[in-house]
């Protein structure tokens, strides 16, 4: 059987399960999404029955809802970190939800058949608390924010699949 060191996943996941008390978080904690790159074009927020009301039933933050300074989001995330980064691709566009505003970074589209929503993660918003016990929970954050898209997707009557792959080729 391989050494943790020889496979780096195998290392992260041994040092997530071993019991060690992580390493007290950096001074900063990185930001809690993406920078805009664009104006900011709000989106109408549930019961929308639009890619707003979606976005809003799944991935946005809770106007009402606090706790320990962290505006929370619909879907769970260790720590209050929310790793996980939600995009609209329509066409050629690419279109960043900034889910503390719930808005894009560019007009929003019309959400018609070609319309998809790609996750990604910035896994320093949880390394910068967990360390080295990040991976499992940067995983179960991911499937966290899945479902959530697919169930406010099936609330709302629209069809959705969840695929994982690059999407660069």
């Amino acid at each position: 059987m391989p050494h943790a060191t020889d496979d780096p996943v195998r290392a992260a996941l041994c040092a997530a399960w071993s019991g060690a008390v992580p390493d007290p978080p950096g001074a900063t904690p990185p930001p809690p999404s993406l920078p805009p790159r664009g104006p900011a074009h709000p989106l109408p927020r549930f019961p929308d029955r639009g890619l707003g009301g979606l976005l809003d039933l799944a991935a946005a933050a809770d106007p009402r809802r606090r706790a320990d300074g962290v505006q929370l989001r619909r879907a769970p995330s260790a720590g209050g970190r929310y790793p996980v980064d939600v995009h609209v691709a329509a066409g050629r566009n690419l279109l960043a939800h900034d889910p503390i505003a719930h808005a894009l970074d560019g007009p929003p589209p019309d959400a018609g058949p070609g319309t998809r929503l790609l996750l990604s993660l910035t896994a320093r918003r949880t390394v910068w608390r967990y360390g080295p016990r990040s991976l499992p929970v940067l995983l179960l954050d991911l499937g966290h924010a899945v479902a959530a898209l697919l169930a406010a997707a099936a609330a709302g009557g629209r069809p959705a699949r969840a695929t994982v792959g690059d999407t660069a080729g």
